[in-house]
């Protein structure tokens, strides 16, 4: 039986090209508005320009209220809502009546008399008026009842372990644990599992372990301050005496005194929610785009800035912390969610996809060479449970799918070369390979040596496809 040639690489990319659904397109809230306008030639309302966008199907977002976040965006590059020093031409224009129109479809002389006549609203009627656009949406109303509920008993759980902490009855190892495991599911409300909350406070339970000095500071710390006076004290004091124990131990093993606001911010907001707000990067992203909170090089500074604002606006607004930080948060979350999705790439997407065990790439070890990267095999060759060739699109891939049965059905140490002859049974799969054993998975890699003879070469050809695996560069 003569040797068959395997398809070229380029054959298997054009392939896979084929089955693969075609990438989609990303458009914002902005560019979507500018179709509308475009095409309309009148002014809109945002309203009535999300429900064309919704009609058209421009964009799929799974936010809760896209009619206001399309009225941040469109208010954002309004020539009626600019920062400071933004010397960019702006793309929109609102008039009196909330209605907005294109920027460019305005002649130079209603340009210059709307520039002149514009009068920038301040941050906080800014914020106002989206709250007001929101609050009375149904969908926003379930969501706050719900939030509000939720948050309310899980500040009191957590409330009531920092309580026993302080008051000596309880190590900080049992809040820690309640922490880590609890947040997960129980207490997900505040998203307190990320490396800002319950791995910041795994890292000072260690500390604390090792410096037991560490724990009376931080006692201290996590009680509630009486006004910003003692809040900033108290956070300069637990950054110091971590930055001390950094200059004298592993810094790697002790988080970084920048880290402590964000955490202490959580702590503080469980135990007293109306008066220290959570130090959340939407919510602080959300003012610093309107001017509001200038980020400075100094963390506590910052935070300081954000809570006094923050208390401010939910004084004037009538709303509670939660709401507030909510429409804060969710006038940015929509944006980072929005696709542009036709109902054609939306049937290929669902009807294409892959239905094996996924890929996992590993990092490329030491011993693995630079050339590999240029080495492809052919995929069809698959039928062997003691190894899976796929085509090596950068160092090492692997399936894990195949790692239990190519540990059970090869013996140890097995390596074949492309020079040698081939002592594996015929259904064991191809010799044109050699397993490296890696600390999680087996990867199945192709040698790297040079070109080898016709009768080499139909050695070390696959006995369970009869097709040769040669390099696409010979």
């Amino acid at each position: 039986m003569g040797l068959q040639p395997s398809s070229s690489p380029r054959d298997l990319r054009d392939k896979n090209a084929e089955s693969e659904p075609p990438p989609m397109s990303r458009t914002t809230f902005a560019e979507a508005a500018e179709m509308v306008l475009a095409d309309t030639r009148r002014t809109m309302t945002a309203e009535e320009i999300w429900f064309e966008i919704e009609r058209r199907g421009l964009i799929v977002s799974d936010g809760k209220t896209p009619a206001a976040t399309l009225y941040t965006e469109l208010m954002r590059k309004s020539v009626n809502w600019r920062a400071k020093g933004d010397d960019r031409a702006p793309c929109f224009y609102r008039r009196g009546g909330g209605a907005f129109g294109r920027w460019i479809d305005l002649t130079p002389e209603q340009q210059k008399a709307m520039l002149a006549s514009t009068a920038t609203p301040s941050p906080s009627d800014s914020w106002r008026e989206l709250h007001d656009r929101v609050k009375n949406a149904p969908d926003w109303k379930t969501r706050i009842a719900a939030l509000t509920i939720e948050r309310a008993r899980v500040a009191s759980e957590i409330d009531e372990r920092i309580r026993t902490y302080l008051s000596g009855t309880s190590p900080l190892e049992a809040l820690r644990a309640a922490l880590d495991q609890r947040s997960r599911a129980e207490w997900a409300t505040f998203t307190f599992n990320g490396t800002s909350f319950a791995m910041l406070l795994n890292m000072l339970t260690k500390v604390t372990t090792a410096a037991p000095s560490l724990d009376v500071r931080l006692r201290a710390t996590m009680g509630v301050p009486a006004d910003e006076a003692a809040g900033r004290a108290a956070l300069q004091g637990m950054s110091a005496a971590l930055e001390t124990l950094r200059l004298s131990g592993d810094t790697r093993k002790i988080p970084h005194p920048n880290r402590i606001p964000k955490l202490f911010s959580g702590l503080w907001h469980v135990q007293a929610p109306a008066e220290w707000p959570i130090y959340y990067r939407s919510a602080r992203d959300a003012l610093a785009e309107t001017g509001v909170v200038t980020p400075s090089d100094d963390p506590i500074d910052s935070y300081l800035t954000f809570r006094r604002f923050f208390l401010q606006l939910a004084g004037e607004l009538g709303v509670t912390s939660w709401s507030w930080s909510s429409c804060a948060c969710s006038s940015r979350r929509p944006k980072r969610a929005a696709t542009a999705m036709t109902t054609t790439q939306r049937h290929r997407r669902s009807t294409t996809r892959p239905t094996t065990t996924p890929y996992r790439r590993h990092r490329r070890r030491r011993h693995t060479r630079s050339t590999m990267r240029s080495r492809e095999c052919s995929s069809r060759a698959t039928n062997s449970p003691a190894c899976s060739l796929f085509l090596v699109t950068s160092g090492i891939s692997c399936c894990r799918g195949r790692q239990a049965s190519a540990k059970r059905s090869s013996p140890p140490n097995w390596r074949t070369s492309c020079s040698e002859p081939s002592t594996r049974p015929a259904s064991s799969g191809c010799s044109f390979i050699s397993r490296t054993r890696t600390r999680t998975s087996c990867v199945a890699t192709v040698r790297n040596r040079p070109a080898a003879s016709s009768t080499a070469m139909a050695r070390c050809s696959s006995s369970a496809s009869g097709r040769d695996l040669t390099d696409d560069r010979t």
